[in-house]
């Protein structure tokens, strides 16, 4: 009777491993397909933390709150990150980044050659301090420099509700300032070769818009801008370049005649435009150029010393001009303009008015032989309709300027 219990057990058992074995060996492949996602999550993890902390450079810090990797979303999530870029003769530039996402993420590149190929990179809440010399128009950190072995490769690029600050390096006053930077840049590629350029990566396309533009144009002017959108074409909304003193103000601060300037265009259309030139360098250029309402006040009190350095003119202005810049045509609808001047103290000053403006300015260039052309209709005075041409030319080596009118009914 025991014999045949232990026999029929040891069938039983039989019977039931039998049965159990296919689960078993599920759990078991199941058990180390996740310790496999686990140790390979944790590399990846590793590897993306050792970039961050040493591939960057020596002068480049990186900090950041928390790091989560899913390997089956292709998925990377970063928050709270603070780039500091050292500088042991300056002050250090800093950029915050609120969050990045890093989404569908070829694990095959990144394997097999170490590039990165990836889907979608999203930067949220990024906040840029850049310290400059106001003298300087070198970068403090040069791309050019840093030893990048790889390649990057990211099909949607999205910054979102960024913001840009540049402080004067002595006294931390305002240089220039971008508010709300929205960017979407689309399959945008970088290398060790495209870092050498002036613009250091390529892309097919770009959408760009931002909220208030700040820029100090020197220690009496400055610039604000409303809004700009660029896509294709350009739009800029609210400009203002106005000296930062009142008319009165600036007197105490000037030892010599100097304009005060108060120009206001609610609408500028740049008809394709593009920044983008050979060997991705910077260039300025756009089909057609569009100035809207524009209202421009100078006033200058004669009673002051002369400013006795010698002037250039507007053509070779535009030559000096680092940049290439190309704008063939560029048009003022219905523009105002009032010149005034303060010859006595016992008068008022007197003023000059042109109203119904309208201007077509032609080659406005730095690489173009044409003469750059002036052609104005308004009314002196809001009566009397007045046509002057004017055009700046270069001939036998010498910048030269030309100018012809017609006035009509001025009494």
């Amino acid at each position: 009777m025991k014999k045949f219990i232990v026999i029929m057990g040891e069938k039983l058992f039989t019977s039931l491993y039998k049965n159990k074995r296919p689960i078993l060996i599920g759990y078991m492949v199941l058990m180390l397909a996740l310790i496999g996602y686990l140790l390979l999550q944790s590399f990846i993890t590793n590897k993306i933390e050792h970039a961050l902390k040493f591939n960057l450079g020596k002068e480049i810090e990186v900090d950041y709150n928390d790091l989560t990797v899913n390997l089956l979303l292709k998925s990377v999530s970063i928050n709270k990150v603070k780039l500091k870029f050292i500088d042991s003769t300056s002050k250090d530039d800093v950029i915050s980044i609120g969050k990045i996402e890093i989404n569908n993420v070829s694990y095959s590149a990144l394997f097999s050659t170490g590039d990165f190929d990836i889907g979608e990179v999203i930067l949220e809440n990024t906040n840029s301090l850049i310290y400059k010399k106001r003298d300087s128009t070198k970068n403090k950190f040069n791309w050019k420099n840093y030893a990048f072995e790889k390649s990057i490769k990211i099909e949607l690029l999205e910054i979102r509700n960024a913001n840009l600050l540049a402080q004067a390096v002595l006294n931390d006053s305002v240089l220039y300032q971008v508010e709300t930077i929205e960017l979407n840049i689309k399959n945008l590629r970088l290398d060790r070769n495209t870092l050498t350029s002036q613009i250091p990566f390529n892309c097919d396309s770009y959408k760009l818009s931002t909220g208030n533009v700040f820029v100090a144009l020197n220690p009496f002017d400055n610039i604000n801008i409303e809004g700009l959108t660029i896509d294709n074409n350009a739009f800029i909304k609210g400009f203002s370049l106005k000296t930062k003193y009142s008319k009165e103000q600036l007197q105490h601060k000037i030892h010599v005649e100097r304009d005060f300037i108060d120009l206001q265009i609610p609408e500028i259309d740049l008809g394709n435009f593009n920044f983008k030139g050979l060997e991705n360098k910077f260039q300025l250029k756009a089909s057609f150029v569009l100035l809207k309402k524009l209202d421009l006040e100078i006033y200058r009190n004669k009673l002051m010393p002369d400013e006795m350095s010698i002037k250039q003119l507007f053509g070779k202005k535009i030559k000096q001009i680092s940049i290439p810049i190309e704008f063939p045509v560029v048009k003022i609808k219905n523009g105002l303009i009032r010149y005034s001047e303060l010859v006595s103290e016992q008068t008022k000053p007197g003023e000059i008015i042109f109203t119904n403006l309208n201007s077509e300015i032609l080659n406005i260039s730095n690489k173009s032989l044409e003469p750059i052309v002036f052609k104005n209709e308004a009314k002196l005075m809001g009566v009397s309709p007045i046509a002057v041409d004017w055009s700046f030319y270069t001939e036998n080596g010498a910048e030269l300027f030309k100018a012809s009118g017609i006035i009509k009914n001025f009494e």
